[in-house]
C-alpha cells in the first residue's frame, strides 16, 4: 500500500499551549461556479470539549512552505460541534505561506462499505510528535463491521452513535485523525484524491499492559490495540449544514457577487 505524500499535508495538531492534544485535518466546501470555496477544520469533539471545560480556545499547528510549523490560534465560539456525534468544526483562513490540502467532504463516504475493505488514516502520533514541524504518521486498518451503533462519551455522557468499526492499532494522538479508503489508483502519485470515510474517534479497547514484540517493550506505554470506532463523513456534512455556517456561506457568496460586478473603484 503505497500513500501519495499529499495526506501529509492534510492534518496538523489540536495543540493545547504546548502540548498537541490531537489531530486536525481540512476539508473544503464549493460556494458555486467560479466563486472559490471555503476551508474548514475538523477534529473530534471530545477535544474541544475538553478546551470548553477548561475555558480556553485551541491553536492549530501546521506547517508552512518550509516545513516549519506554527501555531495558529482559534476562537472557542467559533467552534461548532454536533449534536449527535464527534465531531467539531471551525471556518479558517490560512494564507498561502501555509499550503494544506483540502478534501471535498461533498463527495465523501461512498457506499457500499463491507467488511474487510482496506482503509488508511493520516494523523499525530504520540510517541513522534514531531519537534519544529509536523511529522504525520499513515496508519492502515481494515473495516470490521460497516454501520453500528457504538456507545462512546461526548461532554461526561455516553451517547449511542452511527459509526463503522475498524481493525488496527493505535497509539495515542491520532483522534480526529482523517480516514479514507485505500484505493490503488488513487493513491500512488495520481493526485487524485479517494474518497473520505470520515475521521478517528479512538478505540474500542485499551490495553492493560505494555505491547511486546518479541519480548522487547514498543515505546515502553500502553498501546491502544483491536477495534476503533470511525465517524462516518455523513455526520460531517451533517455538521457542515449547521445554520450558522449554512448563512456564514450564503453571505460569503453574495459578497464574492457583488465584488465581481461592483465597478471597479466604486464604493462600498
Amino acid at each position: 500500500m503505497l500513500i501519495d505524500e499529499q495526506f501529509q499535508r492534510h492534518v496538523g495538531y489540536v495543540v493545547d499551549g504546548a502540548d498537541p492534544a490531537g489531530t486536525v485535518f481540512f476539508v473544503h466546501e464549493t460556494l458555486g461556479p467560479g466563486y472559490g470555496d471555503v476551508q474548514y477544520a475538523i477534529t473530534c469533539r471530545h477535544l474541544i470539549d475538553r478546551f470548553v471545560q477548561a475555558g480556553r480556545a485551541p491553536s492549530l499547528r501546521v506547517n508552512d512552505v518550509n516545513g516549519v510549523c506554527y501555531d495558529v490560534p482559534t476562537d472557542l465560539k467559533e467552534w461548532i460541534v454536533s449534536d449527535r456525534s464527534d465531531v467539531a468544526v471551525t471556518r479558517i483562513g490560512l494564507p498561502p505561506e501555509f499550503p494544506i490540502w483540502t478534501c471535498p467532504v461533498a463527495e465523501s463516504d461512498p457506499a457500499p462499505l463491507y467488511a474487510g475493505h482496506d482503509v488508511f488514516f493520516v494523523g499525530m502520533s504520540s510517541l513522534s510528535p514531531g519537534f519544529g514541524s509536523i511529522q504525520a504518521v499513515v496508519r492502515t486498518g481494515r473495516i470490521a463491521r460497516a454501520s453500528s451503533e457504538v456507545p462512546i462519551e461526548m461532554a461526561g455522557v455516553q451517547q449511542v452513535v452511527s459509526a463503522h468499526l475498524v481493525e488496527f492499532r493505535s497509539w495515542g494522538g491520532q483522534s480526529g485523525s482523517p480516514v479514507f479508503f485505500y484505493e490503488e489508483n488513487a493513491t500512488q502519485r495520481s493526485r487524485i484524491a479517494p474518497p473520505l470515510l470520515g475521521l478517528l474517534h479512538g478505540q474500542l479497547y485499551n490495553s492493560d499492559s505494555v505491547v511486546d514484540k518479541k519480548d522487547v517493550e514498543i515505546g515502553g506505554i500502553d498501546a491502544n490495540a483491536g477495534i476503533g470506532v470511525i465517524i462516518p463523513a455523513s455526520e460531517i456534512r451533517h455538521v457542515l449544514m449547521d445554520a450558522r455556517l449554512v448563512e456564514a456561506r450564503t453571505n460569503e457568496m453574495e459578497e464574492r457577487v457583488l465584488s465581481l460586478i461592483r465597478p471597479p473603484g466604486a464604493g462600498q
